[in-house]
């Protein structure tokens, strides 16, 4: 049932956004895949690997949407409601924050602040379990990055260098 704060929209444009988001994304870590190839040694597999499986992923979802696309009838429509919307706006602006603040804050404490933010400010989870859930996952690629991998790591503000 749509309210008068739903926002109707083709579904066809819905699909066609996608897309380009996608078509972004891969775009995006394919460049980041291309600056981690400039890396020596051990410390380039890391940016190429994680970077070359984000753009197969991102090329896979576009692939999808491909398929998809001619099947969308121009005359349907899709309700989008305005919370979704903010929800979506706020996830978009605390990701360019996340993104700023790691060479300021570090890499594991952007990562504990944003995974603390995103969920409660989105109002998915209350923020004590997103620090919780936030704080374990930090601590865990605390572990694997500095502790196992011994990978060089811009200095942290909370988990030191």
């Amino acid at each position: 049932m749509s309210t008068r704060d739903d926002i109707s929209v083709v579904s066809s444009r819905v699909v066609a956004a996608e897309l380009a988001a996608a078509l972004g994304m891969a775009a995006v870590f394919a460049l980041l895949s291309w600056v981690g190839s400039g890396f020596r040694g051990a410390a380039a597999y890391m940016p190429i690997a994680v970077s070359g499986l984000g753009c197969v992923a991102a090329l896979a979802w576009a692939a999808g949407l491909l398929r998809k696309l001619p099947k969308v009838a121009a005359e349907e429509d899709v309700t989008l409601s305005k919370a979704s919307l903010r929800r979506l706006a706020t996830l978009a602006v605390l990701m360019v924050a996340f993104v700023v603040t790691i060479p300021h804050l570090g890499f594991f404490t952007a990562i504990l602040v944003f995974l603390t933010a995103a969920p409660a400010l989105m109002g998915l989870r209350p923020a004590w379990q997103a620090a919780l859930s936030a704080a374990g996952l930090s601590v865990l690629l605390w572990l694997i990055f500095i502790v196992l991998l011994e990978s060089p790591m811009p200095v942290d503000l909370i988990f030191g260098s």
